[in-house]
This record gives structure tokens, sequence and C-alpha cells, in this order.
């Protein structure tokens, strides 16, 4: 009740930042703990803002354990609302933002968009989780030519290392590798040493994609031997945080796709052969998570590598599927387009419904007879972001039953048709 004996905001605030200490040390359950029982305390107090924080710290230790969906299962009615809001606080701020990138993970851009919606009321200042989730939705959307970049280089990105990663890949694709490059070489030591095992995986695997790029496409040069050097101390940074042991590492449900992309760009740099064999791991491991552009990506490569062993019908069919599931990312679906040009491969028509990748991987169980609570258990994922995901489907598809939306799916009837 309000007025409880002992409690306070600060305190509140205190056990949230613990509860992110206690999932770095591997001890997920009693993080998740922490932040139940401040939501809680926040709710018999009757403190919103408290209430937010609590709400956007429990999201934000999903995101960081991979699970993706759970994130939009808990937060996303909550971060719709906040969205519709003459005001929000910051932590309000932190909740859209921490959704958003939930959904650009499972390629729902329009869901991102929609949250981060700039075009919203929301007074109160802006969170940097919002600001880095708005900066990753602009480049999707093809930002290629760097339109939009320069905002991740807000107050928090020299203390925050995802926000330093995002600052490299953005630059990568909009700049090229040789500018990345310069990123990589100056983040902080600290930074890159002193977050969580994940955050670093992700900067050194991007760092590493950066390097691969012009260790592989220059032999001999002043910039390919830096490349060399600059993926050595990379390569020394992630062993320095000894993967294989670290505690969080068998709670995060994507560390094996995680570190098949760290080996598959290890491999390209150092020519690694069959190289086709370790991007098809990726690939096929991004695909069972529901992350559509991250698979996208290593298909891309995975085409590339096909190619160079001259296997060009696997090339091809590989830049195919690749540009099915890049197609809500701008900047990759280019360079996918461009391979499949330099190789004489044709694209397919794009899927008119609008449906995410996971959406129609639910329709395709749900078609087949499977409850919601059997497609959950197919995917691992829980019954109720199976609904979730049904529907955003069938909203997509123009109607609000399953039998109608699976007939349109199918392509047997069409919207204003009888259904």
């Amino acid at each position: 009740m309000a007025g409880d004996e002992g409690w306070s905001r600060p305190t509140g605030r205190r056990d949230l930042t613990r509860a992110g200490t206690l999932l770095r040390q591997g001890e997920v359950a009693r993080a998740f703990a922490v932040a139940h029982e401040v939501a809680a305390t926040a709710k018999e107090n009757a403190d919103e803002r408290l209430a937010l924080d609590a709400l956007s710290v429990e999201a934000d230790l999903l995101l960081s354990l991979g699970r993706v969906e759970d994130v939009l299962t808990l937060a996303l009615d909550a971060a719709e609302a906040l969205a519709r809001r003459p005001r929000t606080p910051s932590s309000g701020f932190a909740v859209r933002g921490v959704v958003a990138e939930a959904a650009l993970e499972l390629g729902d851009v329009d869901l991102g968009a929609r949250v981060l919606d700039p075009a919203a009321p929301g007074g109160g200042s802006l969170h940097p989780r919002f600001t880095l989730a708005s900066a990753r939705l602009r480049l999707i959307l093809g930002a290629g030519s760097g339109t939009g970049i320069d905002a991740t280089d807000h107050p928090t990105a020299k203390q925050d290392l995802p926000a330093w990663t995002f600052r490299v890949e953005a630059t990568w694709w909009s700049r090229g590798p040789a500018a990345a490059l310069a990123l990589v070489q100056d983040v902080p030591l600290e930074l890159a040493t002193s977050a969580d095992t994940w955050a670093t995986l992700q900067f050194a695997t991007t760092g590493l994609r950066v390097c691969a790029d012009l260790g592989a496409s220059t032999t001999g040069d002043g910039e390919s031997r830096l490349a060399l050097d600059v993926a050595d101390a990379l390569v020394r940074l992630v062993d320095a945080r000894d993967l294989a042991e670290a505690r969080m590492a068998a709670s995060r449900t994507t560390r094996a796709a995680e570190e098949a992309d760290w080996l598959a760009e290890r491999a390209r740099l150092r020519h690694y052969a069959p190289l086709s064999s370790w991007w098809l791991s990726a690939a096929e491991r991004w695909q069972a998570h529901g992350r559509p552009h991250r698979e996208a990506y290593a298909r891309w490569r995975l085409s590339q590598a096909l190619a160079d062993e001259g296997d060009q019908q696997g090339a091809t069919e590989q830049l195919r599927r690749a540009d099915a599931t890049a197609r809500s990312h701008g900047p990759l679906l280019r360079q996918v387009r461009a391979t499949a040009s330099r190789l004489g491969a044709a694209s397919e028509p794009a899927p008119q419904d609008g449906l995410t990748p996971r959406e129609r991987e639910v329709m395709d169980l749900a078609a087949s007879g499977l409850t919601s609570a059997g497609v959950g258990h197919r995917l691992g994922i829980s019954p109720r972001t199976v609904g979730k995901h049904l529907e955003n489907a069938y909203t997509k598809l123009g109607t609000n039953n399953r039998v109608s939306a699976l007939r349109r799916f199918h392509g047997q009837d069409r919207p204003g048709e009888a259904g």
C-alpha cells in the first residue's frame, strides 16, 4: 500500500540496477525475481514511473537473453498505449525503445515504426534506448546514404557498447568498411572489456565483418594489414571473455547463432574452406530463431561463398532466399540484389500480404491443423505470443477469423469476397 515503511523510488531503482548485475552474473531467476518484486511494490504504491522502470528493465532482461518474442508478449500493449499518450516519462520511452528493438529483430518493421512513431505526442525526455531504436529503424528503412545516422552519436554512445556497435554497423552500411574500421579502432578499451559477454561478442562480430571486407578484398596494402591487425585484437578480446564458460551463456537463447556468425566472419577473414559450410550453419540457426534480417545477411554471404566455390545454382537459390527474407531491410536488400545482378540471378516476386517471416511460419503451422499451443511448442514460443502473431496476420490479411485468414493466406480468397 502507498506509504509502506521502507519503500522509496530510489531504493526500487537501485534494485533494478541490481537485477541487471545479477543477469550478467548468470543469476537469471534472481534477476527476474528482483524486477518482479519492484514492479509489485510500484503497483502497490501507485508509482507509475517506477512501474514503467520495472517493465523496461524486465523487457530489457528478456532482450538480453535473446527472448525477443517474450518482450512483445510482456510489453507490447503498454508500449502502444504509451505511444498514444500526450505525455510520456523517460521510462516510458525506454519501454517503447525496448519493444521496438524486439520488433525490428523479428523483422516486423511496421510494428517497430508504430511503437516509435515520431509523430506520436510524447512530452518528457527521450531515453537512449528509444533514440537507438529510432536510429536503427531509419537505417532499416533505407538510410543507405547516411541519412539519420548521425543521430546514433547520442551522449551515451561512449558509455554503451551496443550503441557503439550500431554506429559501426550503420557506418559500414552507409559509408563502407574503411570508415567503419576507424570506429572499431576508436572504441574505448574500458567500454569493450567492461560490457557483458554478449555485448562484447556482438561488437567483435560487427568489427570482424568490417575487417573481413578489407582483409579479403585487398592483398598486401596498408589498409588490408591494418584490418588484419584489428581483427587479431578483436579475436583476443573475445577469447579473453571466455565465451564457452560465461555463466550467462546457457540462458541466452540465441547463443549458438551468435557464435555461428562470429565463426563465419572469422572464417571469411582467414579464407577457411569450405566457407559455405560456416555461413550455412549461421543461416539455419537464425532461421530457427525467426530473425529474418540476420538470416538474410548469412544467406547473402553464403551465396557469395557458393559462387566462389563454383556452385552457381546454389548461389542463386540462396540469393533468392535472402531476397525474400531481407525485403524490409533496405540496405541489405540492395546488397543482395547487387550480388544477384553480378551473378545473373533473378529475384523472386515479393509476397503481397505484408506478413513477416515469423507470421508466415505461424500461419503455415496453423494451416497444418496445430492449435496455438502446438504451434508454440513447435517454435519454442508461448501460446500468447502465437496469438499475437495470428492477430497481426489477420489484420494484414483483412479479416478477423482464422478460417478466412487461412484461405486468404493460401490465395483461395481475397479481401472483399465471402469467406
